[in-house]
């Protein structure tokens, strides 16, 4: 991969190089988060010249073990903090997780701003240390994703939400301001990011950097990490009023060429992988745009130029991995059920037992009855018996059950009782009619026979 020396520039690469040897992080991920800061702070002042946002998203993927990815961030804090006037204690958010929360958000941010000397300011940084968990939490939201992609953008957010008065009221935030930084694991990478999701556009707007570092400070060391004023002089200058930043004449050639290199590169990808660099294009102009403001200059020249080319590509190179190694965990992760293990399923399923119809159709046909039978003699933890049909009459189905702990300790063989070719015999129990506890009810005496009563009929004696 390209190095950082390659990628830096200006007071923005040079307050990272000085911070780097007081830190165990990957410089890279120092200045990947570097960038974000930085640019979340300008955004809204500073435009690329076809007027889009500057903000620059990153994602620092490492192991926890050693990826150090809080270090980094909080490296970047101490190096580019000082410079950029408090911003980062009033403007840095967290667990923002649906799409109306984020609306409600950006557009309080401008409203608690109307009115005040420096103007309207909706700027936001989102900081999610623990991104998976932002990512299974929004992943029930429909708008999350289509916001946050707009916000990039820069484009129009909305949402309707209930005021006090009970009516209901539209936010709506017209140019978003919004700078984001994440943290995640190559292992949640491969469990959280979805093609399918990458592939409608959803991870284009973020730039994925790996990172990993095998350097030990001393215990003892003591951090000395110094405001840049030069960094602090640029942020005062790229503040100062509304500017765009645009390329010189030789780095406007230089970007033509990338832009023709990439656009065939992305062709020759799979989809899955290339639905990740797409706009590669866009984030060069805002990596140099923000370079190029920590020179205080209005134009990017090709070194510029060049040295946020190597970030974007050391990028490219971060996500292809990350992408090709999920790929490869997906496939040997999924190891195909013995039938065994399937039928123990089917009967765990339906409550502990399964007919031989459902468990035929709990496996998907993928097996004969004979097939089962054969499967389940081996095992030790399940039986076959005969149960009872619904009428009481004709064969008794088939039933697979799992042998309890006791029955598995006597050594009871399943019972395989022939079908009977006859109806079971039935008692059915009459229940005498007698009065229920302390009733006062008579119980009815039954009638004695007609012909043993005394008859009062006087010409019975005649016949």
């Amino acid at each position: 991969m390209t190095s950082i020396d390659a990628m830096q520039y200006g007071p923005l690469g040079e307050a990272v190089e000085r911070a780097l040897p007081h830190t165990e992080a990957d410089p890279v991920g120092v200045y990947a988060a570097a960038l974000t800061l930085f640019s979340s702070a300008l955004n809204g002042h500073i435009r690329t010249g076809k007027a889009r946002p500057v903000g620059v998203w990153t994602v620092l993927a490492g192991r926890t073990a050693d990826g150090n990815k809080g270090y980094a961030l909080s490296t970047a804090r101490a190096a580019v903090g000082p410079s950029i006037s408090g911003f980062l204690s009033a403007r840095t958010y967290s667990g923002i997780t649906s799409g109306p929360s984020l609306v409600d958000l950006l557009h309080g941010l401008e409203v608690a701003t109307r009115g005040t000397e420096g103007g309207v300011d909706g700027r936001a940084l989102l900081v999610e240390q623990e991104w998976p968990t932002v990512l299974r939490r929004s992943a029930t939201c429909p708008t999350f994703g289509p916001h946050l992609r707009t916000a990039w953008d820069g484009q129009r957010i909305a949402n309707r939400a209930k005021g006090k008065d009970g009516k209901d009221n539209e936010q709506i935030v017209a140019r978003p301001l919004l700078g984001l930084h994440a943290h995640i694991t190559p292992g949640e990478f491969a469990a959280y990011i979805k093609v399918r999701d990458a592939l409608g556009g959803s991870y284009n707007r973020y730039l994925f950097i790996s990172v990993e570092s095998d350097v030990v400070l001393p215990e003892s060391h003591v951090p000395e990490i110094t405001e840049s004023r030069d960094l602090t002089d640029a942020y005062t200058w790229a503040t100062s009023r509304p500017r765009r930043i645009v390329f010189d004449r030789e780095a406007s050639e230089r970007f033509d060429a990338f832009r023709v290199e990439h656009r065939a590169k992305v062709r020759a990808m799979p989809d899955h992988i290339g639905a990740f660099v797409a706009r590669a294009s866009e984030q060069v102009q805002r990596v140099a745009t923000v370079l190029s403001a920590s020179a205080r200059r209005s134009f990017i020249d090709v070194e510029c130029l060049e040295a946020a080319m190597a970030f974007i590509e050391y990028a490219g190179a971060s996500v292809e991995k990350l992408v090709t190694d999920a790929s490869a965990t997906k496939a040997t992760s999924v190891v195909p059920k013995t039938l065994p293990e399937l039928i123990r399923g089917v009967i765990q399923r339906n409550g502990g037992e399964a007919t031989g119809k459902l468990m035929t159709r709990g496996l998907m046909h993928r097996a004969t009855a004979d097939e089962i039978k054969e499967a389940v003699a081996s095992m030790s933890d399940v039986e076959m018996v005969r149960g009872q049909s619904a009428s009481g009459l004709g064969n008794r189905p088939t039933v697979y059950r799992f042998v309890s702990r006791d029955e598995r300790q006597e050594g009871n063989e399943p019972v395989t009782e022939p079908p009977s070719t006859s109806p079971p015999l039935r008692v059915v129990r009459v229940a005498p009619d007698r009065p229920s506890a302390g009733s006062t009810t008579q119980a009815r005496v039954p009638k004695p026979h007609a012909a043993r009563q005394a008859s009062t009929n006087p010409l019975r004696a005649l016949l």
